[in-house]
């Protein structure tokens, strides 16, 4: 196979003439990303360098579509690059790999069927501590994984011999097509595999799941692109911020609906001015006849009320009947708004203010990854299509069937019944006294049966179809239908009748109405004054009248596989929910209605390249970014295109270039001593603390007593050493993790002591010390009905709040060293997840050592007597005292002076349980005179 790019190629460095290398060397065959990467050595993938000199900076402005879209392609392949190195290079510890049973090939090159063995549950039993962990893996498309006939142990295995390092992605998998068998999966290898024995033993091991990058690369193709929405893309190119549309957000509307959209709507709701602004600034764009600005950008800091205005928003929308995508870049992030709109949409439809049913509102994706509950089951695609074919599409047991069965038993009981005794008599023909039911107990198990059955499908009917798919009429008709089917089944049941009453009474012809009634109540059918035959009678008319009517005047359409029942969906409904890189598949489907309108959530977390994949969704006319460039970026991998801007998300240059930001401007979560600091830093002092945060209750709350436990500290840990874990790969500082459980420990005890609940966060920047802390938190705070405590990433806390977060800052060194802590945005998030306390730990002099913002957040916790040495607490400073000892840091015992052991506490000598073996021991005896 011919190299897309190597090390060898040395004639032009340059990033154009790298893309013109690829375009030009051969015009018939498309390139896709995964054959770039196959065309990659060992040697190329560990080079750092193979693409430093051809990838360019990106501008902030585009000459041209071919500038726009290739200005994103090469950086794009160096991240891929990246994430193959660095997952190769962790390849001796990958705990993912599976073992294959068979491996053929098929009659395309390169590409072959395999069925894995079941994969492994529980961890592995190989005697290398290094490669030991859970083995479970189960494939999906676009993983990229390598073959290898040995279980991983270290990278250099791939180039022991020739059949080593063989690349292979997943191509076909059982979720993509139903001819595949139990644990069968087409995959596509980087170069012929030659198969000299059927008995030979193939690992696949994980190394990197394509999904997304695939699909942005798809998004960057010019051809394919000229098949889709390029309307907001060619405006995107060179943005000018002094062409404005000339008219007010007001005046774009027609008075009818601002007072039906916005009005109404936001007066309910409780939202503050700022809030109402962006609702009714987003709304004018669906009645403005001007498309110069056809993007606005809202600006959300932390506790703003973000997703309250967003899905206020939403709401307007679906009444309006608009149809709208909503993305954002990670399943929590959409799953948050999803499902804060459900809920808005469960309250409006429990007081009879909403004209749209629950099949107007799609979420879909991953339903693992999302971990979707039993109340948005009820919004998510898997489970609505799942529902709508068992109960109602399928053709033996669904609406067809049902109705056509209900009007059979109203019209021929009497011919049924008999049916049913002949085949009884005619299976025991040689039996004595052979019990048949009566006709009374026939009839009435019979039509329980089906009513049970009919209810439970227009109540998926009702619920799980978009409400413009269900006439008016009909919909009454249903709910009719459903009352009249309850009370004539409690007529059956009370009937007093014979059998020969009754049979006659289901003998009697129905005649069709010349008009029916809409405005008819299903208890006034009956009349208590009347006979129960004669209300029966009644009873059994009204009903089989408007399950005719329901019969000939309803049709389901004629589906009966999931993906097409999907498909229909998606077709129909009104707002739909995914990630930005999910919202891909929508390109497939053939709208009936254009989406229109398409709002992203957290969109400076989003990478410009990748929201241009639901910005090509044909027919979106407007677009609303949400977020905040002073939160977290995307997560660029590689330095290179770090440098080059590759993680820049269209937010942030969009702002930079000057487009106008709706700023929310009162914060509801942080108490006004943990705001303070983010708001004259990151936000110009430009946003106002929120009358809830301003209460005496609010304000005065207090956990645990002393200094330390203010609302907002700076908790000074000296002696904390930074190391990193066994890989290497991530740093730790296990006094300040010892620190955080001790404060974790002594928050447990004062809520159970008070019975209050409790919700703790600790954070960390470092996923090592994430691990460290979490060991020594444990699980013994999981069955605890009053106090929760997350350890986690500042990464995964983003869009989270809880009372309390503890912050980790990890690093202490001599060289004030800081890596990726300098990172202002990350920064900015760790410091607005707390509502009531936010306790920092950190070494004040490695912090402070340079000039950055940890400098000046130290400075300022100086000002505000918000900064505590942690040795002058008795508890910490035993907690300190114990932890070097069990990490070796002697050194550091022989200078803690502060440690108070001579002043205002007593240490007992440590005994031989609390000591580590070995030589720390013996060192310790050295150094006996500390005790």
């Amino acid at each position: 196979m011919s190299r897309y790019w190597s090390s060898d190629d040395d004639d032009d460095d340059s990033e154009d003439g790298f893309l013109k290398k690829l375009r030009l060397r051969d015009k018939n065959e498309k390139y896709t990303l995964v054959q770039i990467m196959f065309s990659w050595s060992l040697r190329d993938v560990f080079n750092r360098d193979l693409f430093k000199n051809k990838v360019q900076k990106i501008p902030k402005t585009f000459t041209s579509l071919e500038n726009y879209f290739g200005s994103f392609t090469t950086p794009l392949i160096e991240e891929t690059h990246e994430d193959l190195r660095s997952s190769l290079q962790a390849f001796s510890h990958a705990s993912s790999y599976v073992e294959l049973q068979s491996i053929e090939q098929t009659k395309a090159q390169l590409f072959y069927s395999i069925v894995v063995k079941n994969p492994k549950i529980g961890y592995d039993d190989d005697d290398d501590d290094d490669n030991a962990g859970y083995c479970s893996y189960e494939p999906m498309e676009s993983d990229i994984f390598v073959l290898t006939r040995t279980k991983p142990r270290h990278a250099s295995d791939l180039s022991c011999n020739a059949t080593s390092y063989i690349l292979g992605c997943v191509v076909r998998s059982k979720d993509s097509a139903e001819n595949l068998g139990p644990n069968q999966y087409v995959v596509k290898l980087s170069r012929q595999l030659e198969i000299i024995s059927k008995r030979e033993s193939y690992f696949m091991v994980f190394l990197l799941n394509m999904t997304t990058s695939i699909r942005i690369w798809k998004s960057l193709d010019l051809e394919l692109a000229e098949k889709r929405n390029m309307c907001i893309i060619n405006k995107l190119l060179s943005y000018d911020s002094s062409v404005k549309s000339v008219s007010s957000p007001s005046s774009c509307l027609s008075e009818n609906f601002l007072d039906a959209c916005v009005s109404d709507n936001l007066d309910k709701f409780d939202l503050n001015d700022s809030q109402k602004s962006v609702v009714q600034d987003c709304l004018s764009m669906r009645k403005s006849n001007h498309t110069d600005d056809p993007i606005k950008l809202i600006w959300g800091p932390p506790g703003t009320g973000k997703t309250k205005t967003t899905s206020t928003l939403l709401l307007a929308l679906l009444q309006s009947g608009c149809r709208t995508l909503t993305c954002a870049p990670t399943n929590t992030a959409v799953v948050e708004v999803a499902s804060r709109l459900y809920k808005l949409f469960k309250v409006e439809k429990s007081m009879g203010k909403v004209n749209f049913s629950t099949g107007d509102i799609i979420l879909f994706g991953n339903s693992t990854r999302m971990k979707i509950d039993d109340d948005l089951s009820q919004i998510f695609l898997d489970h609505r299509a799942k529902r709508l074919l068992q109960t109602c599409l399928m053709p033996i047991t669904g609406w067809r069937h049902i109705v056509g069965a209900m009007i059979d038993l109203l019209e021929n009981a009497g011919s049924q019944y008999k049916c049913h005794v002949d085949g009884i008599m005619k299976e025991n023909d040689k039996k004595e006294n052979v019990t048949v039911e009566t006709f009374n107990e026939f009839v009435l198990k019979r039509y329980c049966h089906l009513a049970t059955k009919l209810e439970e499908c227009v109540e998926v009917i009702c619920k799980d179809l978009p409400r413009s798919f269900i006439p008016d009429t009909i919909f009454k008709y249903m709910n009719i239908c459903i009352e009249l089917m309850k009370i004539f089944r409690n007529y059956l049941i009370t009937a007093s009748v014979s059998d020969e009453d009754l049979a006659e009474l289901f003998e009697s012809t129905v005649e069709e109405p010349r008009k029916m009634l809409l405005s008819i109540e299903p208890s006034r059918c009956f009349d208590k004054y009347l006979s129960i035959r004669a209300n029966l009678t009644k009873g059994r008319t009204f009903l089989l009248q408007i399950v005719r009517n329901l019969s000939r005047n309803f049709n389901l359409p004629n589906i009966s596989d999931s993906a097409s029942v999907k498909d229909f969906c998606l077709k129909n409904a009104t707002v739909i929910f995914c990630t930005a890189s999910s919202s891909f598949s929508l390109h497939n489907i053939e709208m009936l209605k254009p989406l229109k309108f398409l709002i992203v959530d957290e969109a400076a977390q989003l990478k410009e390249c990748e929201s241009l994949i639901p910005l090509q969704i044909s027919g979106i006319e407007n677009v609303v970014l949400i977020g905040d460039e002073f939160q977290l970026p995307a997560m660029v991998k590689s330095q290179i295109s770090e440098m080059a801007g590759y993680g820049r998300s269209l937010f942030e240059r969009l702002s930079s270039l000057g487009q106008e930001k709706n700023l929310l401007n009162i914060q509801y979560r942080m108490h006004p001593s943990i705001s303070k600091f983010p708001n004259s830093n990151f936000y110009e002092n430009r946003i106002s603390d929120g009358e809830n945060v301003l209460v005496p209750s609010y304000l005065r709350q207090q956990y645990l007593s002393g200094p330390l436990y203010g609302p907002y500290s700076f908790i000074n840990i000296e002696r904390g050493k930074e190391g990193t874990d066994k890989h290497g790969r991530s740093k730790k500082n296990m006094i300040e993790a010892a620190v955080a459980a001790q404060i974790v420990e002594k928050l447990f005890k004062a809520s159970e002591r008070t019975n209050q609940k409790l919700s703790v966060g600790v954070v960390s920047p470092y996923t090592a010390q994430v691990f460290a802390i979490n060991e020594k938190v444990g699980k013994k705070y999981d069955l605890s009905n009053y106090f929760s405590v997350k350890v986690r990433s500042i990464d995964g806390f983003q869009g989270s709040e809880e009372d309390i977060i503890i912050f980790s800052t990890v690093r202490s060194n001599k060289t004030g060293s800081l890596g990726f802590l300098t990172n202002v945005q990350r920064t900015n998030v760790a410091l607005t997840r707390a509502k009531h306390c936010l306790w920092i730990l950190g070494n004040e002099e490695t912090l402070s050592r340079n000039e950055n913002i940890w400098s000046e957040l130290i400075c300022d916790a100086k000002k505000r007597s918000c900064f505590h040495n942690a040795d002058k607490d008795s508890d910490l400073s035993e907690t300190i005292f114990k932890a070097c000892i069990e990490s070796d840091e002697l050194d550091n015992l022989l200078n803690m002076d502060s440690l108070q052991i001579s002043k205002t506490k007593k240490f007992d000598r440590p005994s031989s349980s609390n000591l580590r073996q070995g030589s720390a021991r013996g060192r310790l005896k050295e150094k006996s005179h500390f005790f």
